[in-house]
């Protein structure tokens, strides 16, 4: 399929979401038959006179079980007698409100969108708990139709640059040969607040860069023919991020499950050069540290995709540093 056909389909399902979103009411969990109400992770719209809604109940067997979902807004309004079955039903308006409704409320780790192909990131249903040292993040990959879809989920903080400034808008980052690809990529991570990466990729969305997505388990070349030309004429193809991770992720080696190529060495290309700092024209010493926690944590220096971010650092001419105490020593 043609790539402008493919944006044409993309701008109008994002349009089309927008309308919907617009007409109807909160987004809430809609799950039954559950032991603990916080378990439910399926994600509903609910239509502009409804409302999210908990229940707590006892079946047949005399078992407790949590129900959630979408209520009419009538329907809570009125009050209603509780029954032998019944022992807790509530309303509520605000998006996810219905986690505990009707459950004993504790402290919740943090939730994230969790799919792994869907047209926009508005559309994935589903949400999974993180853990503390995570965020949320959103990217742009293509499935082996040649569409571009969204990945969703959980990413380590040092993975998406959580020491840096928050990025604004649909920031893409591509390298200096971004016209050798068709299109630029975006991956963004957010730490704001319930899943809060169904907002990120588009227009406005404060997030932090992507710089190490988790490992795909099943990817595809956008153009395999292409990628193979593209490495084959440029080792150091890969080391865009464009090319890494969206265009060409299978031919660079990304995949952890099916799809990779084992043995191919784009991956491992020549490091970049690194300019000697002049004198006095080191970075400030946070910036340095910041760099050096990451380093210390993913290798950053060791790769050359995530090495031009931190030039001075790697360069070792700015610092000495030590990963087994990372303390700081002029050199």
């Amino acid at each position: 399929m043609d790539i402008t056909v493919i944006y044409y389909y993309q701008a109008w399902a994002s349009i089309f979401i927008a309308f919907v979103a617009a007409q109807s009411g909160p987004l809430c969990y809609n799950c039954d038959r559950l032991p603990k109400q916080r378990d439910c992770n399926t994600i509903v719209q609910c239509g502009p006179n409804e409302r999210c809604y908990g229940e707590h109940y006892v079946t047949s067997g005399a078992v407790q079980m949590f129900r959630s979902g979408c209520k009419d807004t009538a329907h809570c309004s009125r009050k209603k007698k509780k029954s032998e079955s019944t022992l807790c039903t509530s309303c509520c308006t605000r998006d996810y409100c219905n986690i505990q409704l009707c459950d004993r409320p504790i402290q919740l780790g943090k939730r994230c969108l969790a799919c792994d192909d869907v047209i926009d990131p508005r559309m994935c249903t589903r949400d999974i708990q993180c853990d503390a040292d995570q965020m949320c993040y959103a990217e742009e990959i293509y499935n082996v139709n040649k569409e571009k879809r969204y990945r969703l989920g959980c990413a380590p903080k040092l993975s998406c640059g959580y020491f840096g400034a928050p990025q604004i808008g649909r920031r893409h980052v591509t390298g200096s040969s971004h016209s050798r690809a068709t299109t630029s990529y975006c991956g963004q991570c957010c730490d704001t607040g319930k899943n809060c990466n169904r907002d990120l990729c588009r227009t406005g969305a404060v997030g932090y860069d992507l710089l190490m997505p988790p490992p795909l388990q099943n990817c595809f070349d956008y153009d395999s023919s292409y990628c193979a030309g593209l490495i084959a004429s440029d080792p150091l193809a890969c080391n865009e991020r464009t090319v890494r991770y969206l265009m060409c992720p299978r031919s660079c080696s990304v995949c952890s499950g099916a799809g990779g190529i084992p043995g191919n060495q784009a991956t491992t290309a020549v490091q970049p050069k690194t300019t000697a700092t002049p004198s006095g024209q080191c970075p400030p010493k946070f910036e340095l540290q910041r760099c050096q926690v990451i380093d210390c944590a993913i290798g950053l220096c060791a790769d050359p995709i995530l090495r031009p971010l931190c030039p001075e650092y790697c360069s070792g001419l700015c610092i000495a540093v030590d990963c087994s105490n990372t303390k700081f020593a002029n050199t």
